[in-house]
């Protein structure tokens, strides 16, 4: 099948022409976007992280191989925890080595892939949740510090993480917030004002944790100013029905 001939070519990965690697990656993301998944998927999926974790693959491929991560776990098929995990950490550490925090200068081409690649297995991971490291969530939290003063350019990866840990919210919410969500979210809406998707998927999160009634965590949010920017995001964008529609159950 398709799957089993792109597992074969990609054997000589980061060893051969870097051109036809791109073409393969490129054409195998977009065929799989657009097919209903399959069980030989699951097995593409494993070979293909293990190329992102591969530092001896050019970066540009890498970028790659993270987006096709991202078509496959993108069908939530992915079921087994632990592949889910090593995926998780594998794509993290793509991550971390390229968000300026190891020497290697902030690379928002990476930061994006991979905060797409945290999309599909979070929402693989509604289905079948596992503990979450605080490492892992702090690696994901931290890249949005390092990329907020580039405002407008790191607003597309910004909202992938959002996405990601409005999803993860459902997983292992507890994890989240020992690590600061709410502070985040709230440095994210102040730093993002005239963004509606951010300010859209600030309030979904916001909107979730709310969900659950819990008078602690209702106060963590008013004592960090949440009512005041769920208020400034209505006013900004009074006409966007997605924003009035996560502020309202926020």
């Amino acid at each position: 099948g398709f799957c089993q001939g792109v597992e074969s070519a990609l054997e000589g990965l980061g060893y051969s022409d870097d051109g036809f690697y791109l073409r393969l990656l490129r054409t195998a993301t977009m065929l799989i976007s657009r097919s209903q998944p399959t069980s030989e998927t699951t097995v593409l999926c494993q070979i293909v992280v293990q190329k992102v974790a591969n530092r001896s693959v050019p970066v540009s491929l890498r970028v790659e191989a993270c987006k096709l991560v991202w078509a496959i776990t993108s069908t939530c098929q992915i079921t087994d925890g632990s592949h889910l995990r090593d995926a998780m950490e594998k794509v993290i550490e793509f991550m971390k080595e390229f968000n300026g925090e190891r020497g290697q200068p902030l690379n928002l081409k990476v930061q994006e892939a991979a905060g797409g690649c945290l999309v599909g297995i979070a929402a693989c991971l509604r289905h079948n949740p596992i503990s979450l490291d605080h490492q892992t969530i702090d690696v994901f939290m931290g890249s949005i510090y390092k990329t907020m003063p580039l405002r407008d350019q790191a607003a597309k990866f910004t909202s992938l993480v959002l996405t990601a840990m409005w999803s993860l919210c459902f997983v292992d919410e507890p994890a989240l917030l020992r690590a600061g969500l709410i502070v985040i979210v709230m440095d994210v809406m102040s730093a993002y004002t005239n963004s509606a998707e951010i300010q859209e998927k600030s309030c979904a999160v916001l909107a979730k944790l709310a969900s659950s009634e819990n008078i602690q965590i209702t106060l963590s949010i008013v004592e960090t100013d949440g009512i005041t920017h769920i208020v400034r995001a209505l006013g900004a964008f009074p006409s966007n029905k997605g924003v009035t529609s996560q502020a309202s159950r926020a």
